[in-house]
């Protein structure tokens, strides 16, 4: 499945000088796939290409140099101009540009991205090495979704009356739950379970888009999986190895054995765990949950009121789009408003969740800090009505 799935999504992503448009939920945007980096970027969100006319609200070029900056202002890493920004890190560096109609124009020149003194060896030897098994341009292309895109993706997609939210989301028929918590929780487990063990469809890991109307749309950012989400589920094991080369496996194999089960990770598409008709596009909120582990010797949950649920959500989202609130400081400490504010960010953020989940019913669930990803899916069956085919 992984590597039928890989060379049809390569095929979709392979021309050269293309812009390719894509749809996230209701959000436009556009990445020119004639870069390496580009292309690999664009094969991430294959899911939502869209073939309409649309105008992007954001668009990520890829050059091997930036064209430099003049009469700027600095706050290191960030320079500032009268209508764009430019951020330096070893990994690369890259300019946003704010047009007139408030749409974001990116462009990315990747830099050295193997760390330290991996960087020297054979590509061969330092993709064997790497607990992510990345290449160069893989990695840089992780560094595009991570550090560039989920910030100003989030920037851009409040306009349009929608947001992201720290969370999982589940599908079953024409509704969905969502299960929001700060990292390390357990969201990516429990809903790994609820896929597999329960029949739900697969909606969003990480990051779910929320529109104001209460909808939830499918994200197709690569989830990453480490060993310990397969415990116990040889199923998922296989369908993660299915195809991969045998360097990569043996890679998996060597990193697990030497640095256990939370330092091997792979970042995998749905596509390439599931069968298609595990896989959602868009649904119906019905049901909302915030987890948290505590304490307490077992299980509980309560009521939570929409500002809580919001406040919690709305600052934990901050966290996620690391390293937004650095560089949107920088960019405030040169007079410049080329970016919003965190508390700006965290108050329209605030306005559209509160809008779209006002009529729904919000849950605290709080979990023991041992509990495991089978028992918090079954606890989300069982009490928290999640269903279950």
């Amino acid at each position: 499945m992984h590597a039928a799935w890989l060379s049809a999504l390569a095929s979709r992503t392979s021309a050269v000088g293309v812009t390719v448009i894509f749809e996230l939920g209701r959000l436009p945007f556009a990445i020119e796939a004639d870069h390496p980096v580009g292309r690999l970027a664009a094969e991430e969100f294959a899911s939502v290409r869209t073939s309409e006319p649309v105008k992007p609200r954001l668009t990520a070029t890829f050059c091997d140099e930036l064209r430099p900056l003049r009469y700027y202002s600095t706050a290191k890493p960030v320079t500032v101009t009268v209508d764009r920004y430019q951020v330096d890190a070893e990994a690369f560096s890259y300019q946003v540009e704010r047009q007139g109609d408030g749409s974001l124009h990116l462009t990315v020149a990747p830099g050295v991205s193997a760390p330290g003194p991996s960087r020297f060896l054979p590509p061969r030897v330092r993709r064997f090495l790497d607990w992510t098994y990345h290449t160069d341009n893989s990695r840089s292309a992780k560094h595009f979704v991570y550090e560039m895109f989920d910030y100003l993706s989030q920037i851009a997609q409040l306009q349009v009356d929608q947001t992201y939210l720290h969370a999982s989301a589940v599908g079953h028929g024409s509704t969905a739950t969502i299960f929001a918590a700060w990292g390390g929780i357990g969201k990516t487990s429990a809903m790994l379970q609820l896929v597999k063990r329960y029949g739900c469809q697969f909606l969003a890991d990480d990051l779910a888009v929320i529109h104001r109307d209460g909808m939830v749309y499918r994200h197709p950012k690569r989830m990453q999986i480490y060993a310990y989400n397969l415990i116990g589920m040889p199923q998922l094991d296989r369908a993660l190895h299915d195809g991969r080369s045998s360097l990569d496996k043996l890679s998996w194999r060597f990193h697990l054995r030497l640095r256990g089960t939370a330092k091997v990770r792979r970042r995998v598409a749905a596509e390439g765990l599931f069968d298609a008709e595990e896989i959602g596009s868009q649904a119906k909120v019905e049901r909302v949950l915030w987890l948290t582990r505590t304490d307490s010797r077992s299980s509980t949950m309560r009521d939570l009121s929409l500002d809580e649920f919001v406040h919690r959500a709305a600052w934990t989202l901050v966290d996620e789009l690391n390293p937004f609130a650095k560089i949107s400081a920088a960019v405030q400490a040169t007079g410049s408003d080329l970016l919003p504010t965190v508390e700006a960010l965290v108050g329209d953020t605030s306005e559209v969740l509160a809008e779209g989940f006002a009529n729904l019913p919000l849950q605290l669930v709080s979990l023991p800090e041992h509990t495991t990803p089978q028992e918090l899916a079954d606890y989300l069956v069982e009490h928290a009505d999640v269903p279950a085919r």
